[in-house]
């Protein structure tokens, strides 16, 4: 690849993260290689500055003792940084906030039905593709559990048979990347990612690129562990979490410019109480609308779900919806289903009309 000056990667990321939600075009627009993006654009996101110094495990306070939120922390929806909108023919020059993809929701505590996939175990969803061509859960319990996946050629049809992720890994959900052709799961000693890949969704899954070299370095010394992996529908945004049982901002976020490039350096978003750990009990991010504008999550206090939705204007997710006692709760692309898993005879894989 070819390497890019300090100036011009800060205005290259700026676009490609405002592109990630507005879209391609908009990214052609701004200039797929080194083109700068206007002028108004760089105004309005400031680049993004990944560096951790100064970073705390809650990610709260920087070096200088300010409190400003993380860089690449606000979700990637239709706002800005400052909280203003940006038309997509005429650059910062505010316009009415596209809806939500997700414009219903409610509990799914009696909603849906079984997949046949379901084992005879504790089946726990970890991850479906935005298209619902592909599915990935742990079977079992802490003690003993198997990674499965599945995968379809159109969602008219059944999931086929489960195929076991060989591996050693900690019992933790596991994440699909979008194309349903890379697989993460967290490291038996909950200290890394471990990442699969295949060449097409017929295929097995293999040893995959080291894309988390950055995110595993950081864990080098930390007395925390890492969990609950979460790719954005576009491929450029992670969620996971770290946590140590006493930091209260648990939910970070990361980025990259190109699909297959190194994850960056992860912070914590900015999290609001509902976001917040209390003690060792968590709020473990599950999901995420394709307009990055609703964060699904598992409420360990409450021991339910709830979608956080990120209101236009806002800095942060600041909007919480009850989902009921349900967990690992993804949608497809178009927000028209949802997947998540359900205590019936044992707990289940579910799907929504």
């Amino acid at each position: 690849m070819k390497k890019r000056s300090s100036a011009s990667l800060h205005r290259f990321t700026a676009c490609a993260l405002l592109a990630s939600s507005l879209g391609t075009a908009f990214f052609a627009a701004c200039g797929g290689d080194d083109t700068p993006p206007p002028s108004s654009l760089l105004d309005a996101t400031g680049g993004s500055d990944t560096s951790r110094e100064g970073a705390t495990l809650d990610g709260d306070t920087s070096s200088d003792g300010s409190t400003d939120a993380p860089d690449g922390s606000i979700p990637l929806g239709d706002a800005t940084a400052d909280g203003n909108n940006v038309s997509d023919t005429n650059p910062g020059v505010d316009a009415a906030p596209p809806p939500l993809v997700c414009s219903s929701l409610s509990s799914l505590a009696a909603a849906g039905a079984a997949l046949p996939i379901s084992t005879g175990s504790d089946d726990w969803l970890g991850s479906v593709s935005p298209d619902e061509l592909s599915i990935a859960w742990t079977a079992g319990n802490s003690g003993a559990f198997t990674v499965y996946y599945s995968d379809r050629s159109a969602t008219s049809n059944a999931f086929g048979t489960p195929k076991v992720l060989a591996g050693s890994f900690a019992f933790d959900r596991v994440a699909l990347s979008p194309d349903g052709l890379t697989i993460v799961a967290v490291s038996a000693n909950r200290k890394s990612f471990a990442e699969f890949a295949r060449a097409s969704r017929t295929d097995a899954f293999g040893a995959g690129n080291d894309t988390f070299v950055n995110i595993n370095d950081d864990a080098v010394g930390m007395a925390a562990s890492f969990g609950d992996p979460v790719f954005a529908p576009n491929s450029f945004q992670l969620y996971y979490s770290v946590y140590d049982g006493t930091a209260t901002s648990t939910i970070y976020s990361t980025q990259r410019i190109f699909k297959n490039d190194n994850w960056q350096s992860g912070t914590p978003i900015p999290s609001p109480n509902e976001l917040k750990a209390q003690g060792a009990l968590r709020r473990r991010p599950t999901g995420l609308s394709s307009d990055s504008r609703i964060l699904f999550y598992y409420d360990e206090v409450a021991s339910k779900s709830f979608a956080a939705t990120y209101t236009f204007g806002a800095t942060t997710f600041d909007k919480f919806t009850d989902l009921g006692a349900v967990s690992g709760v993804q949608v497809n692309n178009a927000c028209s289903r949802f997947y998540f898993s359900r205590t019936a005879t044992n707990v289940d894989l579910f799907a929504t009309p």
